[in-house]
């Protein structure tokens, strides 16, 4: 209070006090209130001042000769009593406005007479103070009744001895041994609490004592206490009034819980609590000591080893979806969305938790929790992050605990909520964390160094010791009595400041801490005493306690969203995160374009012609580079993209855990936006890589493969987000991951120059199969060769020729030769094996002849072996052969013919010769050519143990059929993929496989199989 305020106090009680000419009792109660609130000092100054302006009114009073001059004064002192009580009501709280009231109601009390005009009095003071008729009712009953235990009203508890009668809405407590009545009052609407002694028996408040028929405030965390008396808590005190209001009834009790890392040690020894509804509970401890730990048990995220936890007797860890919404949770850092402003991040919140709301009662409920937590102010502010903050850190903290508040869960645990706050914003969230008990939930904290005003609020304090021993359970007050008596003390009994009312409670830590003094009069390393002796004295106490466990049926309040909803408001909160962040945007969008320049510009290569011909697509060595290259770019913006966006929801996802939403709400959600920039970005990459590079007719295909690989990427990435810890571990398996993209897509590498080890015969390696790079760089390449406007109709034509050239030129000569050879191993000593050898070989060429021929296998194949093998079948595999070769050379003739017929139409006019030459060189590229039917090889052919394998014209060579029949394995640059007997273009077969390797990489998330691997190997490293 200002100096002037209590000025102006001391002239209202002067005022009062005048009324009945009594000085002495009523300066003790005027020094009953300056000793409230202020020191000694102080408030011998202030009672002066009220000594000179009881004078000054006195004084003036003597003067008067006639009543009606008495009345005319009387008047002059209403108007100057109304003037102080207006000046006065803008600055005082209403708690301190009704402590003012109950001061003016002793000071008329103080003579036992109450007139009719000081009765005026009070009702014109309350009323300029805004306490309303039934409050005022209740204050005038409390402070004058002599007798308190016959009134029966709703906002009165009574202790006594024993009851003295039966109450219809008053409260009671047995205090056996009690000499006299302790009666105490609340004032619901500001959950404010008075006490008045009425006995002869000698009792404290506080380390203070009562005096009978004084009032005093009953400040959150006293203790009422007295010889023989059971000491008497304030939470007590409240729960009585909570336990008749309506509230559902919440016990919650863990049993013998211990916790025991997977490493061996031990990170909570053995601990039972029980706690209901109404109570502030707080766990403190040294850091490291295993608060946290506790925390997780008790909130159902991890398990205890040993022991249960239970809500109204049901088992939270065994049966979660029983209490789902009762619990709540507020880990210690950010769960706010930093890109969204105040409000959307509650709007959303509210949104997930109550499906069944309409929009206007979602918004009600936003503006509701808003003004409760004193946020209406900057409700539109965006929340920012902790380096680029909006909005204070006080304020971040009452937004955390607002997420839990709008679903009001019946237990809530908060961890550390002060840390980091200045002492004001500190007291402001305990004191919203407070309230919420006084409305029926159980609130447990996780708090460090508390100061005396946050340590008196809690109801309960549970403190952990180094190594996870618990060694105190009860009430906060108490637990310096205890821990003082333990090392014996000599002023044990003192907990608070007799002159402040200030509570430390570093004592407890200095007496538990306590280190070992050397002989130098030094305090060394060591303790004085350990958490194990600690934990001993605990374990005596608590062995004799018994809790009891209630059960009762739960009713939670949370009505989630269904899954179509919960989907789009997950699209929608990502995408307004997203928009809002420009940063996020700028870098995630300028990165395609700018790279498709530099790599297209880079790429661009044209040779320097005295006829100054300039760049032509068609002569560009660099295109299958460039395409390759694009597909890596494709699946780095992918993972960039996607690599935090689960990290970066981690303690988010926590809390909504508690919640039971949907996962695959949420991911499919992640999943859409982020194929959404996939698509958005892989398309301006090719739109600007094809003008520089004069890429044409060819945008969407390429786009397609572009972006269905960078959908892998996306999905990949969120892979990798949940499963590590850490941004910089995440950033590091990006290159884990394209690396092997690199090496195995085909072209780094070629797949016939691989390790032996790898190889599978004239198949992709199967290694190189399981790469999303090979399947695109594949699609693209012979997508580009293959249906180009100019090859598209010579594929046929150029398939035939060059298929029958290859056979007639190369495949059939080399049979030829191994029948001649097997004909001249007849009778040769130890040259069965070669023989067996190419029998085997002609064997299979000429049964796969016959059968794309649809004619019979010939006679002769039948004494293809080592045993049978004559001249007479040497020379009819020879004769067979060389129909073979004939027939090859009729459909080459016949289809270059043809070809040539084709070509000599479109070529027909000077005209249509120039475009026509002018369409291969702006469609076809002669490196991609090259590429696709390997025309650079020397070796034509490979000899493998069975058969040859065909190298040249890979993109002609027909794609055989592997086993089993839904295998997707072929031949590098196959132009069309067999699977269950279906010929289908390489182009959808292979996007085909790229989107089933994306449904995969999803189902991996889905369950969490890479974060289980994770964690499995990081137990086995343990």
């Amino acid at each position: 209070m200002s100096e002037e305020l209590l000025q102006s106090l001391m002239q209202l009680f002067a005022i009062i006090a005048k009324l009945d000419g009594t000085k002495a009792e009523e300066r003790n109660v005027v020094a009953l209130f300056l000793n409230n609130q202020l020191n000694l000092e102080d408030s011998e100054k202030y009672l002066s001042f009220f000594d000179q302006y009881l004078e000054e009114h006195s004084r003036v009073r003597k003067t008067p000769k006639n009543v009606t001059e008495n009345v005319r004064l009387t008047v002059r002192d209403s108007s100057k009593m109304l003037l102080i009580c207006t000046r006065i009501n803008q600055e005082l709280s209403q708690r301190q406005k009704v402590v003012v009231l109950f001061t003016l109601f002793s000071l008329i009390r103080a003579d036992d007479h109450i007139s009719a005009i000081e009765y005026e009095f009070l009702t014109t003071v309350a009323d300029i103070f805004n306490i309303s008729i039934k409050e005022f009712k209740l204050i005038e009953t409390f402070a004058w009744s002599k007798q308190l235990h016959e009134a029966d009203m709703e906002d009165l508890l009574l202790i006594s001895s024993k009851r003295q009668r039966q109450y219809n809405i008053s409260r009671h407590i047995v205090a056996p041994h009690l000499e006299g009545e302790i009666t105490v009052m609340r004032v619901a609407a500001i959950g404010m609490y008075m006490v008045r002694f009425d006995g002869a028996g000698v009792y404290y408040l506080n380390g203070l004592q009562m005096f009978s028929g004084e009032i005093y405030a009953l400040e959150s965390g006293s203790v009422i206490k007295g010889d023989h008396l059971h000491a008497i808590y304030y939470s007590d005190i409240v729960s009585k009034f909570l336990d008749t209001e309506g509230h559902e009834h919440i016990n919650f009790t863990a049993l013998n819980i211990s916790y025991q890392f997977t490493s061996g040690r031990v990170g909570l020894h053995n601990l039972s609590i029980s706690e209901d509804s109404g109570k502030l509970v707080g766990l403190m401890g040294a850091s490291g000591a295993g608060k946290s730990t506790l925390l997780e048990i008790l909130n159902g995220n991890m398990p205890p080893t040993h022991g249960q936890v239970l809500l109204n007797g049901v088992d939270i860890h065994k049966y979660p979806k029983d209490i789902k919404g009762v619990i709540g949770y507020v880990p210690q850092d950010d769960l706010l969305i930093e890109e969204l402003t105040v409000y959307q991040n509650l709007y959303y919140a509210a949104r997930l938790c109550f499906g069944n709301y309409s929009k206007t009662q979602i918004d009600e409920l936003v503006d509701k929790t808003l003004l409760s937590l004193g946020l209406s102010d900057i409700a539109q502010l965006k929340v920012g992050t902790a380096l680029d903050k909006s909005i204070s850190g006080g304020e971040r903290k009452r937004l955390n605990i607002g997420l839990e508040l709008l679903r009001a869960p019946s237990v809530l645990f908060v961890d550390e909520p002060t840390s980091g706050l200045s002492s004001r914003d500190s007291l402001n969230i305990m004191d919203l964390l407070k309230e919420l008990t006084l409305s029926g939930k159980l609130v447990f904290v996780v708090i460090h160094q508390p100061s005396s005003d946050i340590f008196k609020m809690f109801d309960k304090l549970v403190i952990i010791d180094t190594g996870g021993y618990p060694i105190y359970y009860g009430n906060p007050i108490e637990a310096i009595v205890y821990f003082k008596s333990l090392v014996n003390q000599i002023n044990k009994q003192q907990t608070v400041c007799s002159e402040c009312g200030n509570v430390n409670p570093e004592q407890i830590f200095d007496i538990v801490e306590t280190r070992i003094v050397n002989q130098y009069g030094r305090f060394t390393s060591k303790r004085k005493f350990l958490p194990e002796t600690w934990n001993q004295h605990f374990v005596e106490i608590q062995k004799d306690q018994e809790f009891k466990v209630i059960k009762s049926p739960i009713t939670g309040n949370l009505h989630v969203a269904n899954w179509l909803k919960q989907w789009q408001l997950f699209l929608q909160r990502d995408f307004l995160s997203k928009i809002n962040d420009k940063q996020y945007l700028i870098i995630n969008f300028i990165q395609a374009p700018l790279l498709a320049f530099v790599l297209a510009f880079v790429n661009r290569y044209y040779k320097n012609t005295s006829d100054g011909q300039g760049y032509i697509f068609g002569e560009n060595e660099n295109i299958p580079v460039f395409f390759f290259i694009g597909i890596i770019v494709a699946l780095f913006m992918g993972l960039v993209v996607s690599a935090e966006e689960i990290f970066h929801d981690r303690r988010m996802l926590k809390r909504e855990a508690f919640l039971d939403l949907s996962r695959s709400g949420y991911l499919l959600s992640k999943i859409a936006v982020l194929f959404t920039m996939s698509a958005i970005q892989t398309l301006m990459f090719v739109l600007v890589s094809n003008l520089i590079l004069d890429i044409r007719d060819f945008t969407l295909v390429e786009w397609l493969i572009l972006f269905s690989v960078s959908c892998f990427a996306n999905i990949l990435g969120l892979n990798i987000s949940s499963a590590f810890n850490s941004a910089v571990t995440i950033y590091i398996m990006i290159p884990i991951l394209l690396i092997p993209q690199l090496v195995l897509g085909g072209i780094v590498v070629k797949f016939d120059k691989i390790n032996p080890a790898m190889s599978s015969g004239d198949k992709v390696p199967f290694l190189g199969d399981m790469m999303v790079s090979r399947w695109a760089f594949e699609a693209v390449m012979v997508s580009q060769f293959r249906y180009n406007p100019y090859m598209q109709p010579l594929f046929d034509y150029d398939r035939q020729i060059n298929q029958a050239e290859f056979k007639k030129v190369y495949l059939y000569p080399a049979l030829a030769n191994k029948a001649q050879e097997a004909k001249d191993l007849i009778g040769v000593a130890n040259k069965t094996a070669k023989l067996t050898h190419d029998l085997t070989i002609l064997n299979t060429h000429l049964a796969q002849e016959a059968e794309l021929l649809a004619i019979p296998q010939p006679l002769f194949m039948h004494n293809l072996t080592a045993d049978h093998f004559t001249a007479a079948v040497a020379d009819s595999a020879l004769f067979f052969i060389q129909k073979l070769t004939d027939y090859q050379s009729d459909i080459y003739n016949r289809t270059l013919q043809d070809k040539q017929m084709y070509i000599a139409i479109k070529t027909a006019t000077p005209t249509s010769s120039r475009l026509w030459l002018e369409r291969k060189q702006l469609y076809s590229n002669s490196a991609v050519a090259e590429m696709v039917k390997n025309t650079s090889q020397t070796e034509r052919m490979e000899e493998a143990e069975t058969q040859f394998y065909q190298k040249l014209y890979p993109i002609y060579r027909p794609n055989t059929p592997d086993t089993p029949v839904w295998s997707v394995r072929s031949h590098f640059f196959a132009a069309e993929k067999s699977w269950l007997g279906y010929k289908i273009s390489t182009l959808w077969f292979n996007l085909l496989v790229i989107w089933l390797m994306c449904l995969v990489a999803y189902a991996a998330l889905y369950y969490e199989l890479l974060s289980k691997i994770v964690a499995y190997l990081a137990k086995m490293m343990d």
